[in-house]
């Protein structure tokens, strides 16, 4: 989206949805937002696996109730895979119009309720988190008691939390 290194800076874009409290069978526009980190110490050099798992493991410190679930672990991980592969970085298929996330959410829950924050760049998991906290809407998705189930996946600078629930 134009984001681009400057020197040591690296910028986080964390674009998300708002839908965290709306039912899946309506659909925003969503909102971006644009953080200006410093590269975080060792951050490029940990595995996109751990960097998700840490993710949650924070995630899951502010909300008890988020339940790692495998299946949208994966589903993230693809959605990441897939918005770095089409080279946009956006909740909405620029070509469709529709937001990909849901239908990978519906693969693995056919809930009432779900959210998306997107990350991107190449800060430490602590970082991110921190900057996720900082973004009210974002603070709503990982806060919001309607949401059971947390799955992230990170793909290369590209990290997706999908969350689920009833």
């Amino acid at each position: 989206m134009g984001e681009r290194m400057a020197g040591s800076r690296l910028y986080l874009l964390i674009v998300m949805m708002g839908l965290g409290i709306l039912p899946l069978s309506w659909i925003a526009e969503p909102s971006s937002y644009s953080f200006q980190f410093m590269e975080g110490k060792g951050s490029m050099d940990l595995p996109a696996s751990e960097k998700a798992w840490r993710l949650y493991e924070l995630a899951n410190r502010e909300n008890r109730r988020l339940k790692w679930d495998e299946c949208l672990a994966v589903q993230a991980m693809k959605r990441a895979r897939m918005l770095l592969q089409a080279g946009t970085f956006q909740h909405r298929d620029p070509w469709t119009g529709e937001n990909e996330a849901w239908l990978l959410v519906e693969a693995c829950h056919r809930c009432s309720y779900a959210g998306e924050n997107l990350t991107k760049g190449y800060q430490s998991p602590e970082e991110t988190h921190r900057a996720l906290m900082e973004s009210p809407e974002h603070r709503r998705n990982i806060l919001n008691p309607r949401f059971q189930f947390l799955g992230v996946g990170c793909h290369d600078y590209i990290c997706v939390q999908l969350f689920a629930g009833y």
